[in-house]
C-alpha cells in the first residue's frame, strides 16, 4: 500500500458506501473488507449473549467470562491487523461507520485499536448510530471523535486538524464527547461517483470462504458496477422504529453519464440501488434503468427496497411490472419490508405509510401484491418480520402461517422474525423506554434456536406492556411457548 492512505475505514453493520465517497472528496481511503469482518463480528454478537447472561444478581459479570470474551477480540482481530497491517501502520484515522450495531460491540472493538494501534492515530466513529439522541450511550467508547453531522465533517476534520472546532465533529474531552451542529450536505455528482468508484468497470469477484482462509475469485469478464443512491433517500412513511438518515443527494443525470464515462465494450450492467423507498418515485430509477438497458446485453439487479403497500400505487405497480417483463433484466433481488401482518401489531411497531398506521385492510393487501410479485422466476427476496413488544399467539401464528406460504411460492426466497429494536431517538424508543430492560440499542438475552428467529441485537422488554390484553406475557416467552408447535413445520 502506498503511504498516501490516510484513513482506514471499518463499515460495523451497513455498507461501505461512505467510505468509497471519503476517496471522491479527497480523503484517500482503504475500507477492511466486509468478508474479514464477517466472522469476527457474528462471532462478538454471539460473545455479547454470553457477556449479558453472565451477570450475577448484584449486576456485575463473572470475570471469567468477560477475559475469555476479550482473549476470543484480541485473537480475531489480530489476525486481521496483521491482514492489514502497513494500511493500519501508515495511516493517520482510523474511521467506523457503525449502522446501529451493538453498542457493546462498538465499545470492544474501539478499545481494542485504542490499545493496539500507535498514537497520533485518531479514531473516529460516525453513521446512523452517532446522532444527538445516542451521544450520552457513546461517552464511554475509546474513540478520539465522532462525526456527528454529514460526510461533509470528516472530509473537512481530515484535510484540516489544525482547525479546533468543525462542525458535526464532537472531540472526545474529560466529561464525554464535545462539539456542535452537523455540517453540510454532500452533493453527488459524475465525476465524485467515479473517483469514489461508486460506478466502475471490474471483473466480478466471488468470495470463497474457507475455514482458513478467504479466497478471491476474479472472472475474465469485466462488468459495470453501480451503487445508487441519494435520488430519493428521503422516505415519508415515518415509521417509529426507523433509524436510517441520509443528507446525501445525487440525481439520474450524474448516475447515467457516469456509467456513459466509464462504459466501453462491457456487455453487463450490476446494479445496486440503496435508497431507503424507491418506489416512492419511481420514475427517477426508470431513467436510470431504461438508459442501463439500452446500453448493455444484460442487466442484474442485485439490492432493491419494496414497501409492499406502495406496490399497491399505480406508478409503482407500473415501474415494476416493465422492470420483471425487461428481458435484458435476468435477476433482481430485493428486500420487502413486510414486518407484521396485523393491524394491532402495525399499532404497537409504529409501522406506517406517509405517517399513518398501517390498516388491516392495506396489510391484507400487500399480502396479495407480495405473493404476486415473488411468483416470478427473476425475483430473489429476503423479507424480515418483526415481533413487537406485545404480541398474542394469533399474531405470531398469522406470521407463521404467511412464511409457510410465501416459501412455497419461490425457493429463492428468504425471511428473518426479529424482535423490535427500539433505538434511541425513534418514536420506538420514546413509546416503550420505561418497559426497557436491556441497555441500548438493547439486547434479547433468550437465544432462541428456531428457523429464521435472530435474537441478538435486539430490545428485551418487560412483561406485560399492555394491560388491556388477556395475553400479555413477553413476547419471547411467547415464542418459547409456540417453538414446538409451530415453527416445527419449517
Amino acid at each position: 500500500m502506498s503511504s498516501d492512505i490516510s484513513n482506514i475505514g471499518i463499515p460495523l453493520g451497513g455498507h461501505g458506501l461512505p467510505f468509497n465517497l471519503m476517496n471522491g472528496f479527497g480523503v484517500p481511503t482503504k475500507m477492511i473488507h466486509p468478508h474479514f469482518l464477517k466472522r469476527s463480528f457474528l462471532l462478538f454478537n454471539g460473545l455479547e449473549l454470553a457477556y449479558l447472561e453472565s451477570r450475577e444478581p448484584n449486576g456485575r459479570y463473572h470475570p471469567g467470562v468477560v477475559n475469555e470474551i476479550y482473549g476470543y477480540i484480541n485473537k480475531e482481530m489480530d489476525g486481521l491487523l496483521s491482514a492489514y497491517d502497513k494500511d493500519f501502520s501508515d495511516s493517520q484515522f482510523i474511521t467506523i461507520s457503525a449502522c446501529d450495531c451493538s453498542c457493546t460491540t462498538l465499545s470492544w472493538l474501539t478499545q481494542y485499536l485504542a490499545e493496539r494501534v500507535e498514537k497520533p492515530k485518531l479514531i473516529g466513529v460516525g453513521g446512523p448510530l452517532v446522532r444527538k439522541e445516542t451521544l450520552p450511550y457513546l461517552n464511554d467508547i475509546n474513540a478520539d471523535f465522532l462525526n456527528m453531522g454529514d460526510l461533509s465533517s470528516f472530509v473537512n476534520y481530515a484535510k484540516n486538524t489544525g482547525i479546533k472546532e468543525i462542525p458535526g465533529i464532537y472531540k472526545k474531552r474529560k466529561h464525554g464527547f464535545e462539539g456542535f451542529g452537523t455540517g453540510s450536505p454532500q452533493v453527488i455528482n459524475k465525476d465524485i461517483l467515479v473517483k469514489s468508484n461508486i460506478v466502475l468497470s471490474s471483473p466480478e469477484t466471488e468470495i470463497e470462504e474457507t475455514k482458513d482462509s478467504i479466497i478471491v475469485n476474479k472472472s475474465n469478464e469485466n462488468y459495470i458496477f453501480a451503487k445508487i443512491f441519494g435520488i430519493e433517500s428521503k422516505c415519508p412513511n415515518n415509521c417509529g422504529y426507523c433509524a436510517s438518515k441520509s443528507n446525501i443527494t445525487s440525481s439520474t443525470e450524474a448516475y447515467i453519464n457516469a456509467i456513459k464515462s466509464v462504459h466501453t465494450d462491457e456487455k453487463k450492467a450490476v446494479l445496486s440501488f440503496y435508497d431507503n423507498n424507491p418506489l416512492m418515485a419511481p420514475g427517477k430509477y426508470k431513467e436510470i434503468l431504461d438508459s442501463v438497458c439500452e446500453a448493455f446485453d444484460s442487466v442484474f439487479i442485485t439490492s432493491f427496497y419494496v414497501d409492499p403497500t406502495a406496490l399497491l400505487n399505480k406508478d409503482a405497480k407500473k415501474f415494476m411490472d416493465s422492470l420483471l417483463k425487461n428481458d435484458k433484466i435476468e435477476k433482481f433481488t430485493m428486500f420487502i419490508g413486510r414486518e407484521c401482518c396485523d393491524e394491532k401489531t402495525a399499532f404497537y411497531l409504529g409501522r406506517n405509510y406517509f405517517g399513518k398506521r398501517r390498516t388491516q385492510k392495506m396489510l391484507d393487501k400487500e399480502n396479495q401484491s407480495i405473493k404476486t410479485l415473488i411468483n416470478n422466476e427473476k425475483i430473489a427476496a429476503h423479507i424480515p418480520y418483526i415481533l413487537a413488544p406485545v404480541e398474542t399467539q394469533e399474531t405470531i401464528g398469522n406470521r407463521l402461517t404467511e412464511i409457510d406460504e410465501l416459501l412455497k411460492i419461490n425457493d429463492a426466497v428468504s425471511v428473518t422474525v426479529q424482535t423490535l429494536k427500539a433505538n434511541a431517538g425513534t418514536e420506538a424508543y420514546k413509546k416503550y423506554e420505561p418497559y426497557l430492560i436491556s441497555p441500548f440499542p438493547g439486547y434479547t438475552v433468550s437465544n432462541i434456536e428456531v428457523p429464521f428467529f435472530r435474537s441478538f441485537e435486539r430490545s428485551y422488554f418487560e412483561v406485560g406492556l399492555d394491560k388491556n390484553l388477556n395475553n400479555n406475557e413477553n413476547t419471547i416467552k411467547l415464542l418459547e411457548d409456540l417453538r414446538d408447535q409451530n415453527f416445527g413445520r419449517f
